[in-house]
């Protein structure tokens, strides 16, 4: 990735970029514009663009910063008008490995479940592809687990279809058609069985983001199921 101010001197090249593309070149300018002790004054940032770029160009620099506000990357400093760079920044700075930052765009933090955003967005951002897949699964497993007692202590694949159990799981459906109740159980253990499992008991690599994210993913979506099967649970043990 070209620096900012090789992307500067490029602009049709620079607005071709999503803020999450531009957001790495940005960071490394902004931690060089740093003052010690002061911090990042956007305002500033931008004025000193003036001579350098169009306003579409300097607005751009400026969704890119947003991004990296929004991701973490910079926080308030001595007010709203102030920013430093976090401990996150400063660890991608130093790993020099910007691409994380366009993967980013492929996991959207502000779309996810809030435990994917708190126990497995830094791993994904971080390139930690098979440790971020294990934890979400993880935590599909430790939701389902959480919703009703488990007195036989089951995990994993039996642990889905005890709790998904057509007749008697606490979190199926008793409205629903058995079929769609077999489905979903067949849904949550197939996952954790094919999903999580392998990489619970063998090293496993995986290095494509595409596919992290896309397993991810769903783990996302069986979370929110959960929520859903645990709203039903505890209403009906409310009505009990």
């Amino acid at each position: 990735m070209d620096s900012l101010e090789e992307l500067l001197s490029k602009p049709d090249l620079l607005l071709t970029l999503a803020p999450e593309e531009l957001a790495g070149p940005l960071l490394t300018r902004l931690a060089q514009y740093e003052r010690p002790g002061a911090g990042i004054n956007p305002g500033n940032f931008y004025i000193s663009l003036e001579n350098k770029a169009s306003d579409d160009v300097r607005k751009a620099c400026m969704e890119a910063l947003a991004w990296l506000v929004r991701e973490g990357m910079l926080a308030p400093f001595r007010g709203a008008d102030w920013l430093f760079i976090t401990r996150r920044g400063l660890q991608l700075l130093e790993a020099k490995d910007f691409s994380r930052f366009r993967h980013s765009a492929l996991l959207p933090r502000d779309s996810l479940h809030p435990l994917i955003t708190q126990k497995v967005w830094s791993a994904f951002i971080r390139g930690e592809y098979d440790s971020a897949v294990f934890e979400a699964f993880r935590q599909v497993e430790v939701a389902v687990s959480g919703v009703a007692p488990n007195p036989d202590d089951k995990i994993g694949v039996a642990l889905m279809r005890q709790a998904f159990n057509v007749e008697t799981g606490p979190l199926m459906d008793p409205e629903s058609e058995k079929g769609e109740r077999q489905a979903l159980s067949d849904l949550f253990a197939g996952a954790i069985g094919y999903c999580k499992n392998p990489y619970s008991h063998r090293n496993v690599s995986l290095s494509d983001p595409k596919e992290a994210a896309e397993l991810i993913s769903v783990a996302n979506y069986l979370l929110r199921i959960v929520d859903t099967c645990r709203g039903r649970y505890n209403a009906a043990q409310f009505a009990n």
